[in-house]
Protein backbone atom coordinates (compact mmCIF):
# COMPACT_ATOMS: atom_id res chain seq x y z
CA UNK A 1 0.00 0.00 0.00
CA UNK A 2 1.41 3.37 -1.07
CA UNK A 3 0.02 6.19 1.08
CA UNK A 4 -0.02 9.84 0.30
CA UNK A 5 -0.68 12.62 2.63
CA UNK A 6 -3.26 14.94 1.21
CA UNK A 7 -6.86 16.24 1.60
CA UNK A 8 -9.93 14.10 2.20
CA UNK A 9 -12.88 14.91 -0.12
CA UNK A 10 -16.49 14.23 0.77
CA UNK A 11 -19.14 12.88 -1.51
CA UNK A 12 -21.44 15.84 -2.24
CA UNK A 13 -25.18 16.05 -2.51
CA UNK A 14 -27.95 18.46 -3.53
CA UNK A 15 -31.40 18.02 -1.95
CA UNK A 16 -34.57 19.35 -3.65
CA UNK A 17 -38.29 19.29 -2.68
CA UNK A 18 -40.43 17.36 -5.18
CA UNK A 19 -42.44 19.62 -7.38
CA UNK A 20 -45.97 18.65 -6.33
CA UNK A 21 -49.27 20.51 -5.74
CA UNK A 22 -49.75 22.19 -2.33
CA UNK A 23 -50.26 19.77 0.50
CA UNK A 24 -48.76 16.85 -1.45
CA UNK A 25 -45.04 17.40 -1.04
CA UNK A 26 -43.49 14.01 -0.22
CA UNK A 27 -40.26 15.17 1.35
CA UNK A 28 -36.80 15.49 -0.10
CA UNK A 29 -35.31 13.89 -3.18
CA UNK A 30 -31.54 13.37 -3.37
CA UNK A 31 -29.40 13.86 -6.39
CA UNK A 32 -25.59 13.43 -6.26
CA UNK A 33 -23.56 16.38 -7.56
CA UNK A 34 -19.91 17.43 -7.69
CA UNK A 35 -18.82 20.28 -5.45
CA UNK A 36 -19.75 21.11 -1.88
CA UNK A 37 -23.00 20.11 -0.13
CA UNK A 38 -25.97 22.33 -1.06
CA UNK A 39 -29.36 21.99 0.52
CA UNK A 40 -32.45 23.92 -0.57
CA UNK A 41 -35.94 23.62 0.79
CA UNK A 42 -38.89 23.71 -1.58
CA UNK A 43 -40.79 26.92 -2.17
CA UNK A 44 -44.17 26.98 -0.57
CA UNK A 45 -47.33 28.99 -0.95
CA UNK A 46 -48.84 31.08 1.89
CA UNK A 47 -52.53 30.79 2.67
CA UNK A 48 -54.66 33.81 3.61
CA UNK A 49 -57.07 36.13 1.85
CA UNK A 50 -58.76 39.38 2.89
CA UNK A 51 -62.50 39.81 2.55
CA UNK A 52 -63.59 40.98 -0.87
CA UNK A 53 -65.29 44.37 -1.36
CA UNK A 54 -68.82 44.38 -2.65
CA UNK A 55 -69.43 46.44 -5.73
CA UNK A 56 -72.11 49.25 -5.57
CA UNK A 57 -75.57 48.95 -7.09
CA UNK A 58 -76.03 50.11 -10.70
CA UNK A 59 -78.63 52.86 -11.20
CA UNK A 60 -81.51 52.39 -13.54
CA UNK A 61 -81.43 54.56 -16.61
CA UNK A 62 -81.95 54.44 -20.22
CA UNK A 63 -78.34 54.57 -21.09
CA UNK A 64 -76.53 54.26 -17.75
CA UNK A 65 -74.85 51.01 -16.89
CA UNK A 66 -74.06 49.54 -13.48
CA UNK A 67 -70.60 50.15 -12.02
CA UNK A 68 -68.20 47.19 -11.83
CA UNK A 69 -67.54 45.34 -8.60
CA UNK A 70 -64.25 46.14 -6.84
CA UNK A 71 -61.42 43.71 -7.11
CA UNK A 72 -60.92 41.41 -4.12
CA UNK A 73 -57.64 41.83 -2.24
CA UNK A 74 -54.92 39.25 -2.80
CA UNK A 75 -54.07 36.62 -0.20
CA UNK A 76 -51.62 37.68 2.50
CA UNK A 77 -48.04 36.48 2.17
CA UNK A 78 -46.77 33.96 4.65
CA UNK A 79 -43.03 33.43 4.87
CA UNK A 80 -41.93 29.86 5.54
CA UNK A 81 -39.45 29.67 8.36
CA UNK A 82 -36.37 27.53 7.81
CA UNK A 83 -34.37 26.08 10.63
CA UNK A 84 -30.67 26.20 9.94
CA UNK A 85 -28.06 24.25 11.79
CA UNK A 86 -24.38 24.22 11.02
CA UNK A 87 -22.90 20.72 10.56
CA UNK A 88 -20.25 19.89 13.07
CA UNK A 89 -16.95 18.50 11.75
CA UNK A 90 -16.65 14.94 12.93
CA UNK A 91 -14.01 12.24 12.66
CA UNK A 92 -14.44 12.10 8.93
CA UNK A 93 -17.17 14.59 7.79
CA UNK A 94 -19.55 17.18 9.12
CA UNK A 95 -23.32 16.77 9.25
CA UNK A 96 -25.90 19.32 8.15
CA UNK A 97 -29.59 19.85 8.96
CA UNK A 98 -32.10 20.80 6.25
CA UNK A 99 -34.17 23.93 6.83
CA UNK A 100 -37.93 23.28 6.87
CA UNK A 101 -39.89 24.66 3.98
CA UNK A 102 -42.51 27.44 4.50
CA UNK A 103 -46.19 26.46 4.58
CA UNK A 104 -48.33 26.81 1.50
CA UNK A 105 -50.17 30.13 0.94
CA UNK A 106 -53.89 29.76 0.23
CA UNK A 107 -55.54 31.08 -2.86
CA UNK A 108 -57.36 34.47 -2.59
CA UNK A 109 -61.21 34.43 -2.54
CA UNK A 110 -62.95 35.90 -5.53
CA UNK A 111 -64.72 39.24 -5.04
CA UNK A 112 -68.56 39.29 -4.99
CA UNK A 113 -70.42 40.48 -8.04
CA UNK A 114 -71.75 44.09 -7.80
CA UNK A 115 -75.40 44.67 -8.40
CA UNK A 116 -75.78 45.39 -12.02
CA UNK A 117 -72.05 45.56 -12.40
CA UNK A 118 -69.45 43.26 -13.89
CA UNK A 119 -68.04 40.61 -11.58
CA UNK A 120 -64.30 40.64 -10.94
CA UNK A 121 -62.14 37.92 -9.46
CA UNK A 122 -59.97 38.29 -6.35
CA UNK A 123 -56.21 38.03 -6.80
CA UNK A 124 -54.48 34.78 -5.89
CA UNK A 125 -52.36 34.58 -2.74
CA UNK A 126 -48.61 35.16 -3.02
CA UNK A 127 -46.17 32.30 -2.71
CA UNK A 128 -44.76 31.63 0.77
CA UNK A 129 -40.99 31.96 1.00
CA UNK A 130 -39.00 28.73 1.26
CA UNK A 131 -37.01 27.89 4.38
CA UNK A 132 -33.31 28.71 4.49
CA UNK A 133 -30.89 26.01 3.51
CA UNK A 134 -29.05 24.00 6.16
CA UNK A 135 -25.38 24.81 6.87
CA UNK A 136 -22.60 22.74 5.40
CA UNK A 137 -20.70 20.61 7.90
CA UNK A 138 -16.98 21.30 8.23
CA UNK A 139 -14.34 18.76 7.36
CA UNK A 140 -13.58 16.43 10.23
CA UNK A 141 -9.98 16.06 11.40
CA UNK A 142 -8.53 12.69 10.51
CA UNK A 143 -7.67 10.46 13.42
CA UNK A 144 -4.08 9.46 14.10
CA UNK A 145 -3.14 6.38 12.12
CA UNK A 146 -1.35 3.36 13.49
CA UNK A 147 1.21 0.97 12.06
CA UNK A 148 4.35 1.64 10.01
CA UNK A 149 2.62 4.25 7.82
CA UNK A 150 0.65 5.97 10.58
CA UNK A 151 3.06 8.70 11.72
CA UNK A 152 2.04 12.37 11.37
CA UNK A 153 3.60 14.61 8.73
CA UNK A 154 4.30 11.86 6.19
CA UNK A 155 4.98 12.82 2.57
CA UNK A 156 4.80 9.22 1.48
CA UNK A 157 5.16 5.71 2.90
CA UNK A 158 5.41 2.28 1.27
CA UNK A 159 5.17 -1.09 3.00
CA UNK A 160 5.36 -3.00 -0.35
CA UNK A 161 2.17 -4.93 0.38
CA UNK A 162 0.28 -3.70 -2.70
CA UNK A 163 2.62 -5.18 -5.34
CA UNK A 164 2.94 -8.69 -6.65
CA UNK A 165 5.83 -10.79 -5.35
CA UNK A 166 8.70 -10.72 -7.82
CA UNK A 167 7.68 -7.37 -9.36
CA UNK A 168 9.40 -4.00 -9.12
CA UNK A 169 7.28 -1.28 -7.44
CA UNK A 170 5.84 1.27 -9.87
CA UNK A 171 3.63 4.35 -9.73
CA UNK A 172 4.16 7.64 -7.93
CA UNK A 173 6.44 8.58 -6.33
CA UNK A 174 8.60 5.81 -7.81
CA UNK A 175 10.47 6.75 -10.99
CA UNK A 176 10.26 4.41 -13.99
CA UNK A 177 13.21 1.98 -14.06
CA UNK A 178 16.12 2.65 -16.40
CA UNK A 179 18.37 -0.32 -15.66
CA UNK A 180 19.90 -2.67 -18.21
CA UNK A 181 21.81 -4.92 -15.79
CA UNK A 182 20.25 -8.38 -15.96
CA UNK A 183 22.37 -9.59 -13.03
CA UNK A 184 20.93 -7.27 -10.41
CA UNK A 185 18.09 -8.16 -8.02
CA UNK A 186 15.43 -5.55 -7.15
CA UNK A 187 11.91 -6.83 -6.50
CA UNK A 188 9.16 -7.33 -3.96
CA UNK A 189 9.95 -10.33 -1.77
CA UNK A 190 7.54 -12.59 0.11
CA UNK A 191 10.06 -14.41 2.32
CA UNK A 192 11.03 -11.55 4.66
CA UNK A 193 9.05 -8.60 6.02
CA UNK A 194 9.22 -6.24 8.96
CA UNK A 195 5.44 -5.73 8.85
CA UNK A 196 2.83 -7.50 6.77
CA UNK A 197 4.21 -10.24 4.54
CA UNK A 198 6.38 -8.45 1.93
CA UNK A 199 9.46 -6.25 1.61
CA UNK A 200 11.89 -5.02 -1.06
CA UNK A 201 14.92 -7.27 -1.74
CA UNK A 202 18.04 -6.09 -3.57
CA UNK A 203 21.44 -7.48 -4.53
CA UNK A 204 24.28 -6.77 -6.97
CA UNK A 205 23.21 -3.22 -7.89
CA UNK A 206 26.03 -1.69 -9.89
CA UNK A 207 24.81 1.85 -10.60
CA UNK A 208 22.16 4.37 -9.59
CA UNK A 209 19.72 3.76 -12.44
CA UNK A 210 19.34 0.22 -11.11
CA UNK A 211 18.09 1.34 -7.67
CA UNK A 212 14.43 1.97 -6.79
CA UNK A 213 14.11 5.77 -7.00
CA UNK A 214 11.43 8.08 -5.57
CA UNK A 215 11.01 11.75 -6.52
CA UNK A 216 10.54 13.68 -3.25
CA UNK A 217 10.23 17.12 -4.79
CA UNK A 218 11.79 20.15 -3.11
CA UNK A 219 12.45 19.64 0.59
CA UNK A 220 14.53 21.57 3.10
CA UNK A 221 13.93 19.90 6.46
CA UNK A 222 12.78 16.27 6.38
CA UNK A 223 13.16 12.74 7.75
CA UNK A 224 13.66 9.41 5.98
CA UNK A 225 13.10 6.06 7.69
CA UNK A 226 13.65 2.54 6.43
CA UNK A 227 13.62 -0.76 8.22
CA UNK A 228 16.70 -2.64 7.00
CA UNK A 229 17.73 -6.29 7.20
CA UNK A 230 20.99 -7.88 6.02
CA UNK A 231 20.41 -11.36 4.58
CA UNK A 232 22.11 -14.71 5.04
CA UNK A 233 25.87 -14.63 4.57
CA UNK A 234 26.18 -10.88 5.18
CA UNK A 235 29.64 -9.70 6.22
CA UNK A 236 30.58 -6.23 7.36
CA UNK A 237 34.13 -5.79 6.14
CA UNK A 238 33.47 -3.89 2.88
CA UNK A 239 34.95 -0.45 2.29
CA UNK A 240 31.50 1.14 1.92
CA UNK A 241 28.07 -0.42 1.43
CA UNK A 242 24.81 1.56 1.42
CA UNK A 243 21.14 0.57 1.65
CA UNK A 244 19.54 3.94 0.87
CA UNK A 245 20.80 7.22 -0.56
CA UNK A 246 19.60 10.79 -1.23
CA UNK A 247 20.71 12.77 -4.28
CA UNK A 248 19.73 15.73 -6.51
CA UNK A 249 19.83 13.43 -9.56
CA UNK A 250 18.15 10.08 -10.13
CA UNK A 251 21.08 8.81 -12.17
CA UNK A 252 24.32 9.98 -10.50
CA UNK A 253 25.96 9.26 -7.14
CA UNK A 254 27.84 12.52 -6.59
CA UNK A 255 26.77 14.72 -4.86
CA UNK A 256 24.87 12.38 -2.55
CA UNK A 257 24.01 11.48 1.05
CA UNK A 258 24.80 7.80 1.65
CA UNK A 259 23.51 5.75 4.57
CA UNK A 260 25.16 2.38 5.18
CA UNK A 261 28.29 0.98 6.85
CA UNK A 262 32.05 0.92 6.45
CA UNK A 263 34.10 -2.06 7.56
CA UNK A 264 37.67 -1.02 6.82
CA UNK A 265 40.18 1.57 8.01
CA UNK A 266 38.32 4.38 6.19
CA UNK A 267 36.08 4.53 9.28
CA UNK A 268 37.30 4.64 12.83
CA UNK A 269 35.46 3.08 14.48
CA UNK A 270 33.96 0.80 11.83
CA UNK A 271 30.23 0.25 11.63
CA UNK A 272 27.17 2.32 10.67
CA UNK A 273 28.10 5.47 8.75
CA UNK A 274 26.79 8.49 6.87
CA UNK A 275 28.76 10.05 4.02
CA UNK A 276 28.01 13.35 2.25
CA UNK A 277 29.70 13.87 -1.13
CA UNK A 278 29.96 16.86 -3.45
CA UNK A 279 33.24 18.62 -4.23
CA UNK A 280 34.86 16.16 -1.85
CA UNK A 281 33.23 14.22 0.96
CA UNK A 282 32.82 13.95 4.70
CA UNK A 283 32.14 10.66 6.53
CA UNK A 284 30.69 10.23 9.98
CA UNK A 285 31.58 6.90 11.64
CA UNK A 286 29.23 5.87 14.46
CA UNK A 287 30.72 2.56 15.58
CA UNK A 288 27.26 0.91 15.64
CA UNK A 289 27.63 -2.76 14.61
CA UNK A 290 24.99 -4.36 12.39
CA UNK A 291 24.33 -8.11 12.35
CA UNK A 292 22.86 -10.43 9.72
CA UNK A 293 19.20 -11.55 9.86
CA UNK A 294 18.10 -8.71 12.15
CA UNK A 295 15.69 -5.87 11.36
CA UNK A 296 16.98 -2.36 12.15
CA UNK A 297 15.03 0.90 12.17
CA UNK A 298 17.32 3.40 10.43
CA UNK A 299 16.24 7.06 10.26
CA UNK A 300 18.02 10.23 9.14
CA UNK A 301 17.12 13.88 9.66
CA UNK A 302 18.28 16.05 6.75
CA UNK A 303 18.38 19.85 6.65
CA UNK A 304 19.57 21.33 3.34
CA UNK A 305 19.75 24.94 2.20
CA UNK A 306 21.85 26.25 -0.64
CA UNK A 307 25.12 24.32 -0.52
CA UNK A 308 24.82 23.46 3.16
CA UNK A 309 23.57 20.07 4.37
CA UNK A 310 23.40 18.52 7.84
CA UNK A 311 22.47 14.93 8.70
CA UNK A 312 21.55 13.24 11.98
CA UNK A 313 21.37 9.43 12.28
CA UNK A 314 19.01 7.36 14.47
CA UNK A 315 19.18 3.56 14.78
CA UNK A 316 16.34 1.76 16.57
CA UNK A 317 15.20 5.16 17.87
CA UNK A 318 18.55 6.12 19.40
CA UNK A 319 20.51 9.07 18.02
CA UNK A 320 24.05 8.15 16.98
CA UNK A 321 27.05 10.44 17.43
CA UNK A 322 29.83 10.49 14.85
CA UNK A 323 33.57 10.43 14.76
CA UNK A 324 34.92 12.61 11.93
CA UNK A 325 38.68 12.36 11.53
CA UNK A 326 39.03 11.71 15.22
CA UNK A 327 36.68 14.50 16.29
CA UNK A 328 33.33 13.62 17.95
CA UNK A 329 30.28 15.38 16.47
CA UNK A 330 26.53 14.94 16.90
CA UNK A 331 25.55 16.19 13.43
CA UNK A 332 27.37 15.58 10.15
CA UNK A 333 27.75 18.75 8.07
CA UNK A 334 28.95 19.57 4.55
CA UNK A 335 29.10 22.97 2.82
CA UNK A 336 29.47 21.94 -0.83
CA UNK A 337 26.24 20.05 -1.46
CA UNK A 338 23.40 20.32 -3.97
CA UNK A 339 19.99 19.77 -2.30
CA UNK A 340 18.72 16.19 -2.64
CA UNK A 341 15.45 15.42 -4.43
CA UNK A 342 15.56 11.65 -5.00
CA UNK A 343 15.48 8.74 -2.55
CA UNK A 344 17.26 5.61 -3.82
CA UNK A 345 16.64 2.16 -2.31
CA UNK A 346 18.74 -0.95 -2.81
CA UNK A 347 22.16 -2.19 -1.76
CA UNK A 348 25.11 -0.38 -3.36
CA UNK A 349 28.70 -1.48 -2.81
CA UNK A 350 31.52 0.98 -3.43
CA UNK A 351 34.15 -1.75 -3.03
CA UNK A 352 33.05 -4.47 -5.42
CA UNK A 353 29.86 -6.51 -5.71
CA UNK A 354 28.48 -8.51 -2.80
CA UNK A 355 26.47 -11.69 -3.28
CA UNK A 356 24.17 -11.43 -0.30
CA UNK A 357 20.89 -9.54 -0.14
CA UNK A 358 19.58 -6.50 1.72
CA UNK A 359 15.90 -5.95 2.54
CA UNK A 360 14.09 -2.61 2.92
CA UNK A 361 10.61 -2.33 4.39
CA UNK A 362 8.18 0.32 5.73
CA UNK A 363 10.01 3.13 3.96
CA UNK A 364 8.68 6.59 4.88
CA UNK A 365 9.53 10.24 4.25
CA UNK A 366 8.04 13.02 6.36
CA UNK A 367 8.40 16.53 7.71
CA UNK A 368 8.41 15.32 11.33
CA UNK A 369 10.33 12.68 13.23
CA UNK A 370 8.87 9.35 12.07
CA UNK A 371 10.22 6.93 14.66
CA UNK A 372 10.04 3.14 14.67
CA UNK A 373 6.40 2.40 15.59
Amino acid sequence: MSVRVGRWELGDYSMLMEDRPPGEQKGLGVRPTRGVLYVAAASVVASACSSPTTGGSGRTGASASGSGGATGDGGAQTVGSGTVATGTGGATSGSSVVGAGGSTGGAGTSGDTGTGGVASSGAGGDMGAGGSSGGTGGDGTGGMGTGPCGAPGLIFCDDFESYGVGTEPTGEPWVAPNCFDADRTLAVDGAQAHSGSQSLISARIGYDDCTLRADLGTLEDFYVRSWVRFGDGATFTAHELTFFELAPSASTDDPEIRIGFRGDSSCNPTGAEVTITGGGEVTGCSGFQYMANTWYCVEVHVVQSGQNATVELFIDGVEQSFNVHGEPVETLEWTSFTPAQYLKLGVRSYSGAVDWSVYNDDVAVGTQRIGCN
